[in-house]
């Protein structure tokens, strides 16, 4: 997983490497869903890092603060609680299916995770 920098923001790509192609793909749908979307690829014959001698070095990569940081691993791990509560109810009746709390609770997470991933500082590629 990469994180694209462009100029509406940080976007997650995944690169998937063949033996003849490099391809950047958009995660579509849920965990038990997942369908991909091909948002470019380039032959690695084609493939070539040759920067010209006046090129401009990249952008500074904007960065969040760090309290907003903490804020984001403080609702992270509130989160996990609640997961870890809601799947032990669950596990104590006798059904044991997830219920739709439990299921919008892992949704959360998942949104919350991306979030602190996104705005992580990072290098730009």
């Amino acid at each position: 997983v990469v994180v694209e920098l462009t100029d509406s923001g940080r976007k997650f790509r995944h690169l998937c490497l063949f033996e003849d192609v490099l391809m950047c793909i958009k995660q579509k749908g849920a965990n038990r869903q997942r369908k991909y979307e091909c948002k470019w690829y380039l032959p690695l014959a084609e493939l070539a890092f040759h920067p010209p001698p006046d090129s401009e070095v990249p952008g500074p990569v904007p960065v969040v603060a760090e309290s907003e940081l903490e804020h984001l691993q403080s609702k992270l791990a509130k989160l996990k609680l609640a997961v870890r509560q809601e799947q032990a109810t669950v596990e104590g009746k006798a059904g044991k299916v997830p219920t739709s709390k439990l299921d919008k609770l892992r949704k959360k997470l998942r949104e919350h995770e991306g979030a602190i991933r996104l705005s992580r500082p990072c290098l730009p590629l």
